[in-house]
């Protein structure tokens, strides 16, 4: 039975919101785009798949480069792109073969460090991993790693353990400077965090396996620090756990604690029973826990966390059937997700928990669907994020600017990049695209239940290209190569020429007709330019030497110039026609010898044959001359 509970206030109408934006996040692009809970806008999960929440609503990609089952965790800066993320670690003779090693993939997906089935944690791991910036470097973030069950019968270091990767190194992708630090042992499955109360520092949370303790790990300035032990109310093992956006709960599946921000205390609030314990999440104002029952049929519940009796305040959400339901996790939208699957489907589903604060929170099944083709594709968990980064999250963001040109006699559609149930133009206009034929700014506020993300269009008056090709004086063609030419355009926004090529610059290294186009969305426009097609080949060489070992001319050597060989070969005769010296190396001169013996003073005669690189095959130049011999 749903509980009644307070209505929220209206939806603002659109001009209200525009100015909310305006007043609250200002003109500037960064001030715009800079939030924390951006941090989780990339989602890497399963067999190369993902989702991706730059403009609001997630949209589904199946080109990531990954492998995972369970904790994994991606990790981007506060503008919303990725860091870096990792599979925690691999696990020998699991279960997929190859495809069960360990990694840290930089933001291109390139592996960034390879933990192999060595370091890092278990690919099983509940909550694998987990990265968080350091407090006293926010350059430098730290990687937690945790190991399965079966990562008992490791090393100590397949524990709880972090690396250190530096995000300046490396051209911006990162670089591990600190490999595997082991903090604690034995510890498995469970890895999340909460803000401490400084508003700077962490903690790193777990579970001590030996008593089942909760430890406390403080991640502060001086670095990451010794565990600090706390007793649980209820003597059980879980395999995840929560803490609230704003760091003042804690959730193990059965206990619900007050958590102190400051010291890591934990006080028991309510037993909870019946929850699957794999399943949970708290909303992002922290207002209700979210679980799903273990009993089947399986129930989406939540509870209330103001309510005087938080166990009596149970309030059934869905029935969500017999199937799997996995790991919960809040988005940067403000939404719920999880996975779910029937092993009788060759699938995995995402659902999503609509509005998870409001009196009324809709839950829409299979809102994304990723094909499996054998079942290890199958994920249980999609990102495990530190959940105060969604503290104070805006359900209202910027999240696009964009540029379009508005052609002479020429209307133009608008179209945001988001898609959303709701749209809401600075025109008035409510539909997906309107068109304009005015230039200007014209904002879009694209809705998806709770959350709001606008868009700016800027639309900018526009001609048709006018284009022209820049290049040094020319005197001597021959002596100007290699010449650079620049495609010179005030209104362009591409070019390609006819070499292929599509930047605004070139270099060419012989003569020919060669043009330009330069486009934008108004036309385009056409230069050309006509070098003479001579030929600029010229072999040098000198017509005496003196091999007398005094550090001045003592090399016969040909000099190519503009002469980019392929291939080559120079030979030397005696006036007689004997052969005294061969090369196939254009840097390799003769120093007067043959063999050992240095000849003796006279005329010799020698011939070049080789090729450019821009001969077509089977054609070979010669060059012959003679060079006298002085000593």
């Amino acid at each position: 039975m749903k509980k009644t509970l307070p209505e929220t206030p209206p939806r603002p109408a659109f001009a209200w919101k525009l100015l909310f934006v305006l007043l609250i996040f200002g003109f500037s692009q960064t001030a715009t785009t800079a939030q924390p809970q951006r941090r989780g806008n990339i989602w890497y999960f399963g067999w190369n798949n993902g989702l991706d929440f730059t403009h609001g609503r997630p949209v589904k990609t199946t080109n990531a480069r990954v492998n995972s089952i369970e904790g994994i965790t991606t990790l981007c800066n506060e503008q919303g792109e990725v860091l870096f993320y990792s599979n925690g670690g691999g696990t020998a003779g699991f279960m997929y073969n190859d495809l069960e090693l360990g990694r840290i993939w930089n933001r291109n997906r390139d592996i960034l460090f390879d933990l192999d089935i060595v370091s890092g944690g278990g690919l099983s791991a509940a909550q694998g991993a987990m990265a968080l910036p350091s407090p006293a470097n926010p350059q430098q973030y730290y990687l937690f790693t945790i190991g399965q069950y079966s990562s008992l019968v490791l090393s100590l270091g397949r524990d709880l353990s972090y690396f250190v990767i530096d995000m300046n190194a490396n051209g911006g992708l990162g670089q591990v400077v600190s490999e595997e630090t082991p903090v604690f042992a034995p510890a498995v499955e469970c890895l999340t965090a909460a803000r401490h109360s400084n508003g700077r520092d962490y903690w790193i949370l777990t579970i001590d396996l030996t008593n089942n303790d909760l430890l406390a790990v403080p991640v502060t300035d001086q670095g990451v620090l010794a565990p600090i032990r706390h007793t649980r109310q209820l003597n059980h093992f879980p395999v995840i756990l929560k803490t609230s956006p704003d760091s003042r709960f804690l959730f193990d599946g059965q206990v619900l604690y007050r958590f102190n921000a400051a010291t890591s205390a934990i006080t028991p609030a309510a037993i909870l029973p019946g929850v699957f314990n794999y399943s949970f999440s708290f909303s992002p104002q922290s207002r209700y826990l979210f679980a799903v029952s273990n009993a089947l049929p399986h129930f989406l519940t939540r509870y209330d966390l103001q309510a005087a009796d938080i166990a009596g305040s149970l309030d059934t959400i869905a029935e969500l059937g017999n199937g799997l339901i996995r790991q919960m996790q809040i988005g940067p939208d403000g939404s719920l997700y999880f996975p779910e699957y029937l092993f009788s489907n060759p699938s995995v589903e995402v659902s999503i928990v609509h509005c998870p604060d409001n009196p009324e929170p809709t839950v829409e099944r299979s809102a994304f669907t990723f094909p499996i083709i054998s079942s290890w594709e199958r994920f249980n968990a999609l990102n495990n994020l530190a959940d105060f980064w969604f503290d104070d999250l805006q359900l209202m963001l910027e999240t696009d600017t964009s540029e379009q040109l508005l052609c002479p006699g020429v209307l133009l559609s608008l179209e945001p990049e988001g898609v959303g149930d709701l749209y809401e133009w600075s025109t008035g206009a409510t539909t997906r695209s309107i068109v304009v034929a005015e230039a200007g700014e014209y904002r879009v506020s694209v809705s998806n239940g709770c959350f709001h993300g606008v868009e700016t269009i800027l639309v900018r008056s526009g001609t048709t290209p006018a284009a022209r090709i820049a290049h040094a004086q020319v005197t001597e063609f021959c002596a100007a190569l290699p010449l650079t030419m620049t495609a010179a355009s005030d209104n362009a926004d591409r070019f390609l020429w006819s070499t292929g090529d599509t930047t605004a610059s070139i270099s060419i290294f012989q003569g020919g007709d060669f043009r330009v186009t330069a486009t934008n969305a108004c036309g385009e426009a056409t230069a050309e330019v006509s070098w003479p097609t001579v030929h600029c080949c010229r072999i040098y060489a000198p017509n005496v030497f003196s091999p007398n070992q005094d550090g001045i001319n003592d090399v016969f050597r040909l000099e190519p110039f503009r002469c980019p060989i392929a291939n080559f070969r120079l030979q030397v005769f005696s006036r007689w026609g004997g052969l005294v010296f061969e090369t196939t190396d254009p840097e390799q001169g003769w120093d007067g010898r043959s063999g050992n013996q240095f000849l003796p003073s006279g005329h010799y005669l020698w011939q070049a044959m080789y090729q450019l690189e821009t001969d077509p095959p089977g054609q070979v130049r010669q060059e012959k001359g003679g060079v006298s011999l002085m000593k």
